[in-house]
């Protein structure tokens, strides 16, 4: 239910930004949006543990349900209206599938579906292979969970990214944040457990250049979807984010059961280059 909540808000709150802020802002609006949400990424964990060791298991729950209770009364406080670019809403049938087989039949939405899902498995990757590469070089746990929580302070960094892509365009900061990405995963990769601080500094490079991802990379979706399109393409564009929770994981389990825990994020940067080339190609110059 929570999972189905967040989905269903996050497609909401996608189509208020389409239909209430002028495209030529996207670029500004976008890494303060992420940039603010660095507040609950990084106090939130802290403060979901903290609860649960003084108070008990009950207490994070209270403080997520007063969360939303907020939210809900600033909602109803800003009255937001239905998006103008919306049709009236009714319970007639609809297929899913040919919402997505419409989705990607459209180049342009299918790059930037595969943007999203490529910086999405890069993070699903940092998170989770991250701190197995760090405890098997001999860190330990405290020390491979505060390499998390470095990758995340860096999220504000989306501001630089976000100014930087208003004044020289969108396309070369995606494609050279890509790039950084496929730099310093390989090279992390490539030196592994050799170099525990080593390997850290280079994952983080790539953290900093998948925050700059994150501030504009939604852009590409927000330029080419049409706006009677809005509803059924923002929600086939959102699947990125399960999609990149999953098939990544396939690949890793076969790469895990035949090399090292390091082989991951060469992958990872083999995938990152190949964005790089493709976006730099692709992106219209006037995004």
């Amino acid at each position: 239910l929570r999972q189905t909540g967040a989905s269903v808000m996050n497609v909401s709150l996608s189509l208020y930004i389409l239909d209430h802020i002028h495209k030529s802002h996207y670029a500004r609006s976008e890494p303060i949006r992420l940039a603010s949400s660095t507040i609950s990424w990084t106090l939130g964990p802290i403060t979901g543990v903290w609860l649960y060791q003084t108070y008990g298991y009950l207490a994070p729950q209270l403080a997520v349900m007063a969360a939303a209770g907020l939210l809900m009364a600033v909602f109803w406080y800003i009255r937001l209206a239905d998006p103008v670019t919306l049709p009236q809403g009714d319970m007639s049938g609809f297929n899913p599938l040919a919402n997505a087989w419409h989705f990607f039949s459209q180049a342009r939405l299918r790059l930037a579906w595969f943007i999203a899902f490529a910086r999405s498995a890069f993070w699903s990757a940092l998170f989770i292979y991250g701190p197995l590469l760090m405890l098997e070089s001999g860190l330990t746990r405290t020390s491979a969970g505060l390499v998390i929580s470095a990758s995340q302070i860096l999220l504000p960094s989306a501001l630089l990214f976000g100014a930087i892509a208003a004044r020289v365009g969108v396309r070369p900061v995606i494609s050279c944040c890509f790039l950084g990405i496929a730099i310093a995963c390989t090279i992390g990769g490539i030196i592994g457990t050799l170099s525990p601080t080593l390997t850290i500094a280079f994952l983080l490079l790539g953290a900093l250049a998948a925050s700059g991802l994150d501030g504009v990379g939604a852009i590409p979706f927000m330029r080419a979807v049409k706006p009677r399109e809005r509803a059924k393409m923002t929600s086939v564009y959102r699947s990125f984010i399960e999609a990149a929770e999953i098939l990544p994981g396939f690949v890793f389990v076969i790469l895990l059961s035949l090399f090292d825990t390091s082989t991951v994020f060469i992958v990872v940067g083999a995938g990152a280059a190949l964005m790089a080339a493709l976006t730099f190609k692709h992106l219209p110059r006037s995004l």
